[in-house]
């Protein structure tokens, strides 16, 4: 597994260096007064551009095509391997976590008990009063003049069995149901 990390490394810097390449000839193509990828490298007469370096031109294009080229393969090389990195962490039970997630991880206060972190912390669910908008269940808001959501009666807790009567207005068609507030997402 170790020797699949190492070459997904270098993989990984290799395409990072093809990238750097590419961008910097595409810009020298796409300068002012150059013909970019597509441009003309004749005038009007037919013969060669004296304004620019014509055989620089080509070099940069060629170049541009052959990494465009190495980046795609290095690529499907790369996806190869981070599927097989996958593929053995499963069969050996290991969590597979890269230098940015091990990060985050170490920052996240809600770890989950497995050593996972989780998706999202929910901080709790807006209540009746305190939300401007209700959202129905087919996720359309309503709202009225006193900005308040309008609730149906029996969606008001009115004794112990307030949870019970909650769930049977929440079952019914059209009632408002309360969405819950996400304070953060990994």
């Amino acid at each position: 597994m170790e020797a699949t990390r190492l070459d997904i490394n270098r993989l990984m810097e290799q395409r990072a260096s093809i990238e750097a390449e590419i961008e910097e000839r595409t810009l020298r193509l796409n300068a002012p007064g150059q013909p970019g990828m597509q441009g003309s490298l004749l005038d009007k007469e037919g013969f060669p551009r004296s304004d620019i370096d014509v055989h620089a031109v080509r070099t940069d294009r060629n170049a541009v095509i052959r990494l465009t080229n190495d980046h795609k393969a290095i690529s499907q090389d790369l996806e190869q391997l981070l599927h097989k990195l996958h593929a053995l962490a499963r069969e050996s039970g290991v969590t597979v976590a890269y230098p940015q997630q091990q990060a985050a991880a170490m920052n996240q206060s809600a770890v989950d008990t497995n050593g996972t972190v989780p998706a999202a912390t929910v901080s709790g669910a807006a209540g009746s009063a305190t939300t401007l908008a209700a959202f129905t269940s087919n996720g359309t808001s309503e709202q009225h003049e006193d900005k308040k959501p309008r609730l149906d009666a029996a969606a008001q807790p009115q004794s112990a069995t307030g949870v019970q009567s909650a769930a049977a207005a929440a079952a019914q068609p059209g009632s408002l149901r309360p969405f819950a507030v996400v304070d953060e997402v990994a």
